[in-house]
């Protein structure tokens, strides 16, 4: 039965990495710092996931594997987080936009790119797609809590 929870968040996870990927290359929607940082908690996701279900763990390391996995959710739902609430501001109060994130690691220093990463900016509160009135970022957010919850689940299920 883990296998196949396992192997569901590993199909789950690569197909909104499919999908926002479609978003950026066949609608040229450009991903905002924190974009990215929630496609890097879905991509720890999926890859942990597809480890977990090839080896097949036991219980010890079955939880071990779930706690990567709350990790990268955690991490992911924290930056969609921040991301809503800069969407929700009111016009005029965003910080104002960075630059790209390639342009930021070739000029700026680490520490500094980090913390637009981390922190956000004007474009990361644009609302460019939604989806039964939820944003992208809105849906990310409840798909990272339902991984969240799914990887307390199996890891303390008997």
């Amino acid at each position: 039965m883990n296998r196949k929870l396992y192997l569901t968040g590993f199909l789950i996870s690569a197909a909104l990495l499919a999908t926002v990927y479609y978003f950026e290359y066949v609608k040229g929607l450009q991903p905002c710092p924190l974009c990215i940082m929630q496609r890097i908690a879905f991509f720890g996701i999926a890859l942990t996931a597809l480890v977990a279900f090839l080896h097949h763990p036991a219980k010890c390391v079955r939880r071990i594997y779930c706690c990567i996995l709350s990790l990268f959710a955690l991490f992911g739902a924290v930056m969609a987080s921040r991301q809503i609430y800069l969407q929700h501001l009111p016009l005029g109060q965003a910080p104002p936009c960075a630059p790209g994130l390639n342009f930021m690691l070739q000029h700026f220093p680490l520490h500094q790119t980090l913390q637009v990463l981390f922190y956000g900016s004007g474009d990361c509160a644009q609302v460019h797609w939604k989806f039964l009135g939820l944003a992208m970022s809105e849906w990310s957010l409840l798909f990272l809590i339902g991984f969240f919850l799914s990887a307390i689940i199996i890891a303390w299920k008997k």
